[in-house]
């Protein structure tokens, strides 16, 4: 079967090592959004020994899962061994299409805002499904379609007013019920998914283009469109701020992450 090519995945790399220079200037926006894998975990009531973090980043969810699993032991993994070399204790360069550890190694697999770069998302979670133990657990998160919604109806709508026709310049992202789907196709059981809305605000679109690029969430597109000039990028600022600003006069931006959740057949 042909898998479509989504994204340069070098380019996801080169994404996640410039990040690495800069990374704890932005993290507080992953900050914002750990709470969907971490009050998960709080909930449960089994122990977990062996814990992967596929796509860790520099360390950060590792810091906040550990004291709720202080017995773990806990191997983090990146595409970017620029983002490896800056965490601590076990770690791993690792693609995360192509895992490298051994089938049914891990009582828990979690992996935050990563697994929507990749080609083939059914490949992934089949791979990461194989590396569980016996009713061990999977824990994703991933963007979701109602992330930077405003973003992309200005830039469409300003295309069109200016250009008369509008360009896709945003990546696909999966919604609540097939992350769903995609998990119980690949052999994931007593799945379950939900989505989370967040709110945050922004003095400008420069400052949030700064923030997304310093955590490695800029386009990979393969596809990618003729970059936006100066004068339509503050046409499309001019056009946010007449539509979605808080009480406070900054700019509204909706980030939506997706949850899903799986064991492995016993």
């Amino acid at each position: 079967m042909n898998i479509p090519i989504i994204f340069h995945r070098h380019k996801v790399k080169q994404h996640r090592d410039r990040a690495s220079f800069h990374i704890k200037d932005h993290d507080w926006l992953l900050e914002q959004t750990y709470s969907v894998i971490t009050d998960k975990i709080t909930d449960l009531n089994r122990t977990m020994d062996w814990v992967l973090d596929v796509g860790g980043y520099h360390g950060l969810l590792k810091q906040k899962i550990l004291p709720i699993l202080p017995k773990s032991t806990y191997i983090s993994t990146d595409f970017s061994e620029r983002l490896v070399a800056l965490s601590d204790g076990l770690r791993v360069v690792m693609d995360e299409e192509l895992v490298c550890f051994s089938p049914s190694s891990f009582d828990l697999i979690v992996s935050h805002l990563c697994l929507h770069w990749t080609n083939d998302l059914p490949g992934s979670l089949a791979q990461l499904n194989h590396l569980l133990k016996p009713n061990g657990m999977a824990l994703l998160s991933v963007f979701g379609p109602a992330t930077l919604q405003e973003l992309r109806h200005c830039i469409q709508t300003t295309e069109m007013e200016i250009k008369n026709h509008k360009v896709s310049r945003t990546s696909p992202l999966v919604d609540v019920k097939s992350l769903g789907s995609l998990m119980q196709r690949v052999g994931f059981e007593s799945v379950v998914t939900d989505s989370q809305l967040f709110t945050l605000s922004y003095p400008d679109l420069n400052t949030l283009i700064y923030d997304l690029r310093g955590i490695a969430q800029t386009s990979a597109m393969v596809s990618d469109a003729p970059s936006l000039n100066k004068t339509l990028w503050q046409n499309i600022e001019k056009h946010y701020k007449s539509l979605f600003l808080d009480t406070d006069g900054d700019m509204m931006v909706t980030i939506e992450v997706v949850t899903a959740t799986g064991l492995a057949n016993v």
